[in-house]
């Protein structure tokens, strides 16, 4: 099955701006809210809202490990919630290498 993430144009630019204009020595996160739906056999995602994470967010943020607090994870999973959304993570990965699970992800 095919799957479709959609999202305003400025929505997008405000998402990347977040996550890299950020402390290049940190990785950083936001969550979306998005509307599902499955139109012939795709499931497509419609981002309908955003919580930008910051400092404050996390218990520790490093430049390959982020933690959230209880109380940020909370809110966001009861934002999802009230919206009636699906919540999808996404963060920075810092330097120039491809994109992989990191050393925490794998003892994680």
């Amino acid at each position: 099955m095919k799957t479709q993430l959609r999202m305003t144009p400025s929505s997008y630019d405000e998402l990347m701006s977040h996550l890299f204009s950020n402390d290049e020595h940190c990785e950083t996160a936001a969550f979306m809210f998005a509307e599902t739906s499955r139109i012939r056999g795709r499931a497509r995602f419609d981002v309908i809202d955003m919580y930008k994470l910051h400092e404050c967010d996390f218990v520790e943020q490093r430049s390959h490990y982020i933690e959230l607090r209880e109380s940020t994870q909370a809110d966001v999973i009861k934002r999802a919630h009230d919206l009636r959304t699906s919540l999808i993570e996404i963060h920075s990965h810092i330097g120039f290498l491809p994109a992989k699970f990191s050393v925490a992800d794998l003892d994680g």
